[in-house]
């Protein structure tokens, strides 16, 4: 994990708890002394956590999608990962006649894994899929490597973009500064330190906790 996340939580928690302590002190302590600089924290570990997980995803070449199908059973295929800037979204080249068009047209919720046993990595990301078939979206992530699946090229009908916006991310990683996180979360949440030196970290990309 890099350093200025794990800072970016323990300056939140410092904060919040600095913030608590001051209004017990004097209960006419103006609130509007304190929002800004929680605001900015808070969009300080998001940006970084887009970051982070753009690093962790690029690490893999291959993803596995997951979908829905109408009678509720889940179907996963692999994906190949795009090199494009990761700022929110993941998008994939595809065909619009396989059957994972129609199953996100009808939920379009879904899932995208990634794994890297080698590396002791694993990513797993949900969000909301969209189909979109604009030419001039679709020539943003087109290389000449998708002729082998799509010969026509940008002129095939059946070439469409799956973009999918990211709302909450897991991940699992082995390393040594991820047991020391986990030390400190621990201590300052007051709940005991869970994993053998594994790091576990939820990541909410939507705004939402």
């Amino acid at each position: 994990m890099h350093i200025p996340y794990y800072e970016s939580y323990i300056n939140m928690y410092l904060l919040f708890n600095r913030r608590r302590s001051t209004m017990n002190e004097a209960h006419n302590t103006p609130d509007s002394q304190l929002p800004q600089a929680v605001g900015e924290s808070a969009a300080e570990v998001h940006q970084e956590q887009i970051k982070q997980l753009a690093d962790l995803i690029q690490q893999v070449e291959i993803a596995m999608l997951t979908t829905e199908m109408p009678d509720g059973t889940l179907r996963s295929r692999p994906m190949a990962t795009q090199n494009h800037a990761f700022d929110g979204t993941l998008c994939f080249l595809t065909d619009r006649t396989t059957p994972k068009i129609a199953e996100i047209e009808g939920h379009q919720q879904v899932n995208v894994s990634y794994a890297k046993p080698s590396a002791n990595l694993y990513v797993s990301v949900s969000g909301r899929a969209e189909v979109i078939a604009e030419r001039s979206e679709i020539a943003k992530f087109w290389t000449e490597a998708h002729k082998v699946w799509f010969p026509a090229g940008l002129d095939d009908p059946n070439l469409v973009l799956l973009k999918i916006q990211v709302e909450q991310a897991e991940y699992w990683q082995n390393n040594q500064l991820v047991t020391l996180f986990g030390m400190a979360k621990g201590y300052l949440t007051g709940q005991g330190y869970q994993g053998e030196g594994a790091e576990h970290a939820k990541l909410s990309l939507s705004g939402r906790s």
